[in-house]
C-alpha cells in the first residue's frame, strides 16, 4: 500500500477483518459485471412507466439511475415502500430489488405488484424474493453471493440500466459504461479519501449537492451511517438555501460540510455553492468543496460514489472500527420478526 495514505497494512487487516477495502477498490469489475447481469432478461410487453423497489443500497442504485437520466422523458419511479404506487398498472415495469431476498418492504411490494398484473424482474441473491419469483414464473438477475448490500449497488445499477435499455425505453449506454471503466482512478481517489477523512474525525459529516446530483450526495450520507456508525445529513441546491443555512447561526454540534460540484452544474447553483460556503465559513463550520471530475455524468457520479465510499472507509479506520457489520440494524431486524 502506498506510504502516502498513511495506514499501516497490519493496522487496516485488525479492523477490516473482512477486506471491505477491496470491496470498494473493486469498482471497475463491479461495473463490467453488473452491466451485464441482466444481458439475458428480455420483455414482450409494453412498458411506459418503470418502478424500482428496494431499500438501502438498492434504492440508491434507483435513485442514482433516475438522476442519470434524468434529460429522457421518463417516468421512474423509486418506491421505499410496502405498497406500490396507485399508478402502477399492467403497462408498469415494477423491478423488485433486495441483495438478501428478504427486505419485507420489498416482498409486499413485489406481492403488490402480481395483484396489478405488472411485468416484473427481480434482483437479489437468494431468499424469499427468489422463491417467490420462481413461483410466479418472474425474470431474477442474480447478484454475487456474500457481499454486504451496500457493496452491490454499482452492480445493482448497471444491472437495472441494462433492464430499461432492454425494454427500448433507453438507448444503449454501452460506450458510455466502457468510458467510466476506463477513466476512473481508484487510487488516486484513494489519496484524497484518506485526506478528507482526516477531516471528519469528531464532526458530523453534512453532504450537498445540486438536486441533479442529490442521489450522489444521499450515498455519501448513508455510507457514513453504515460504515463509520455515525449520523450524517445531506440536502440538494438550491433548496437548501430557503431554510436549512439558517441551521448553522445556531449550531449545538459540530459540523464538517462537504460541497460536491459538478461540471455540469447550473450556473446558479455554483454561484451558490461558492457564496454558500462563505456564508458557512464565518459562522464557525469547516467546509471542504470538492471539483468532481469525469468527461461524461456518468464518470463523475462514479468519480464522487468512490470518495465518498473510501472517504467513509478511512473514518471508520481512524475511529477503530470494523466497517463491515450493521449490528444495530441486524437488532431491528430480529425484534420485529419474520414478514408474513
Amino acid at each position: 500500500m502506498d506510504e502516502e495514505l498513511k495506514f499501516p497494512e497490519d493496522y487496516i487487516a485488525r479492523f477490516d477483518t473482512q477486506e471491505f477495502r477491496k470491496l470498494i477498490l473493486d469498482i471497475k469489475e463491479k461495473i463490467k459485471t453488473g452491466y451485464h447481469l441482466s444481458d439475458k432478461v428480455t420483455f414482450d410487453k409494453e412498458i411506459d412507466k418503470v418502478i424500482v423497489c428496494g431499500m438501502g443500497g438498492s434504492a440508491i442504485a434507483g435513485l442514482l439511475l433516475k438522476d442519470y437520466l434524468h434529460e429522457l422523458d421518463l417516468s421512474l419511479h423509486v418506491n421505499q415502500d410496502y405498497h406500490l404506487p396507485s399508478f402502477a398498472n399492467k403497462k408498469t415495469l415494477v423491478i423488485a430489488s433486495s441483495y438478501s431476498g428478504n427486505t419485507e418492504e420489498v416482498l409486499s411490494a413485489y406481492k403488490h405488484a402480481q395483484r396489478k398484473s405488472c411485468p416484473t424482474v427481480c434482483l437479489t441473491s437468494g431468499g424469499t424474493l427468489q422463491k417467490l419469483a420462481k413461483n410466479y414464473r418472474t425474470p431474477v438477475v442474480s447478484l454475487p453471493k456474500g457481499i454486504p448490500p451496500r457493496e452491490t449497488m454499482t452492480q445493482e445499477f448497471f444491472a437495472l440500466l441494462k433492464i430499461l435499455e432492454h425494454t427500448g425505453i433507453v438507448e444503449s449506454r454501452e460506450n458510455e459504461v466502457k468510458k467510466v471503466i476506463k477513466e476512473i482512478k481508484p487510487g488516486a481517489v484513494e489519496k484524497s479519501a484518506v485526506g478528507l477523512s482526516e477531516k471528519l474525525v469528531g464532526k458530523i459529516p453534512i453532504i450537498y449537492a445540486s438536486n441533479k446530483f442529490g442521489s450522489v450526495a444521499y450515498r455519501w450520507k448513508t455510507q457514513m451511517n453504515e460504515n463509520a456508525k455515525v449520523h450524517a445529513f445531506c440536502n440538494e441546491f438550491s433548496e437548501l438555501n430557503h431554510n436549512e443555512i439558517l441551521g448553522f447561526e445556531n449550531k449545538f454540534a459540530d459540523f464538517h460540510v462537504i460541497i460536491l460540484k459538478f461540471e455540469t452544474d447550473f450556473y446558479r447553483n455554483k454561484k451558490r455553492m461558492s457564496i454558500t460556503k462563505k456564508l458557512i465559513e464565518e459562522r464557525g463550520t469547516h467546509v471542504t468543496e470538492i471539483e468532481i471530475k469525469g468527461k461524461d455524468i456518468l464518470t463523475a457520479m462514479f468519480n464522487s460514489i468512490l470518495l465518498g465510499d473510501l472517504t467513509s472507509y478511512y473514518l471508520t479506520l481512524r475511529y477503530a472500527l470494523n466497517p463491515f457489520p450493521v449490528k444495530i440494524i441486524e437488532e431491528l431486524k430480529k425484534d420485529l420478526g419474520t414478514f408474513i
